[in-house]
């Protein structure tokens, strides 16, 4: 890099701009450090063995999510057991997500790192404590260097599940301290510190610098090359395409059982609800307005705005709702075997 043997310019389209992630993308590096280390596996090898010791990282990490939030061991095992089958199912991948995590720095985030900073984040406010702040700090500080997309779109949704965890119990009498809440500062700004390091030793263009014929322009391209992801207007101005929801049946579900997630997330001050409902709204109040995606794609390249819908918890959402349902129809039952009609 430093002797100028790759310059990061966009292969694509040809236009100069790289976001701050592809400089050092991670999951590449590995291909070559760890043979240099080992010795003996591989890169391509490696990645691929490891697929399945990730996966069940990812698989843990749920589990912990869902028994954090829920504080209810069958919940956990319910909301795991559909993960577990969401990672086998066939989607965008031949063979399932199961089997890419070895190659997919964003499938690494999303899965296994997101869950995990949740649960950091709810457990310390719960009961604050300097170890559980560190622990947020160290995972901010991977993900972050891991993929900063995804750490962005995390804190973002931190951000918003913990205002509306507050506001309900402002709202309805609680008291609540603050302190805590503001101390996530620090862990927000210790995963910004690979993506700003980055920035200071390589120039990047920004999409702010851009004008808006281009930035048009570099939206269009990609479109291009992966549609059904924004919808561009005659003014420039774009939104997020209703397609990244309506082509998918399970979000198509949740976003109809949303007032039942509301509902309970209101009368019980359900933490999982809570979380449910914050999940399906927030990336649905960026996306499908003409405001906010120009917003964000001042910041980043304006076609990874849609990358927010990544973090849309549909499988869990429709999940609970039919798990919730199942244990009030059939409340005189035991709790397992509640478990084992869903």
């Amino acid at each position: 890099v430093r002797s100028g043997q790759v310059d990061f310019s966009e292969p694509i389209l040809g236009t100069g701009f790289v976001e701050g992630r592809t400089m050092f993308h991670l999951a590449t590096f590995l291909l070559a450090l760890v043979p240099e280390i080992g010795r003996t596996v591989p890169g391509p090898a490696l990645l691929v063995h490891s697929s399945p010791l990730l996966a069940l990282a990812a698989i843990m990490a749920v589990y912990a999510l869902v028994q954090g939030l829920a504080k209810n061991r069958n919940a956990a095992l319910f909301g795991t057991s559909l993960f577990m089958l969401y990672l086998l199912v066939p989607q965008d991948y031949p063979h399932g997500l199961f089997y890419q995590f070895g190659i997919s720095d964003k499938t690494i985030g999303i899965f296994v790192f997101v869950p995990s900073t949740i649960l950091l984040v709810w457990e310390y406010l719960s009961l604050p404590r300097p170890g559980l702040l560190i622990l947020l700090c160290l995972a901010a500080l991977a993900l972050g260097t891991i993929h900063p997309v995804v750490f962005v779109m995390c804190w973002f949704l931190v951000a918003v599940f913990v205002l509306t965890n507050y506001g309900i119990s402002a709202l309805q009498g609680g008291g609540t301290s603050v302190v805590p809440v503001l101390l996530l500062v620090v862990p927000c700004l210790v995963g910004l510190v690979f993506p700003l390091y980055l920035r200071t030793q390589f120039h990047t263009t920004s999409a702010a610098e851009l004008s808006l014929d281009s930035t048009n322009i570099l939206v269009q391209h990609r479109l291009d090359l992966q549609r059904d992801r924004l919808i561009i207007y005659p003014d420039g101005r774009f939104i997020g395409d209703p397609a990244l929801i309506l082509d998918k049946p399970a979000r198509v579900l949740a976003y109809l059982l949303l007032p039942a997630i509301a509902l309970r997330a209101w009368r019980r001050k359900d933490a999982m609800a809570q979380f449910l409902f914050t999940g399906l709204v927030f990336p649905a109040l960026l996306l499908f307005n003409p405001v906010t995606p120009e917003l964000l794609g001042r910041f980043v390249t304006p076609m990874m705005v849609f990358r927010f819908s990544w973090l849309l918890p549909d499988i869990l959402a429709v999940g609970f709702v039919f798990y919730w349902l199942v244990g009030f129809l059939l409340r005189g039952l035991p709790q397992s075997r509640r478990y084992l009609v869903c």
